[in-house]
């Protein structure tokens, strides 16, 4: 699983979430993770992007925590999007519910589901 991170906030905001998720010893075991950049239509210059490659749904509720941990040490900077095999979620909080959508979406792309959109 394929999973594109970015924000809405500058560099520093997801710069800050990378060297979290990269310290949470759960995700350091199960994901590979690599910042990188890409055109941005419309901003100027490069968009930082934090590339996650999981070899596993079950290891992406490791990321999952982790953001939420993040967020809730960091408070509410910038919305936050989660890019998942094609299919897009912009959250701004570690709420219950946000961490439960992330979650769902994630078992939905890999079974391969129809993606509702609450």
């Amino acid at each position: 699983m394929d999973i594109a991170i970015t924000t809405t906030g500058n560099d520093l905001v997801l710069e800050s979430l990378f060297r979290w998720l990269r310290e949470t010893d759960e995700v350091a075991r199960a994901a590979n993770l690599e910042m990188s950049q890409s055109a941005n239509i419309g901003r100027m210059g490069a968009l930082e992007i934090i590339n996650v490659t999981l070899t596993n749904t079950i290891a992406f509720s490791a990321v999952v925590m982790s953001y939420a941990a993040w967020r809730k040490a960091h408070g509410e900077m910038a919305e936050v999007t989660f890019d998942i095999n094609g299919v897009s979620v912009t959250v701004n909080n570690a709420s219950p519910d946000t961490v439960q959508r992330l979650l769902a979406l994630a078992e939905q792309r890999a079974t391969g589901e129809a993606v509702r959109s609450d």
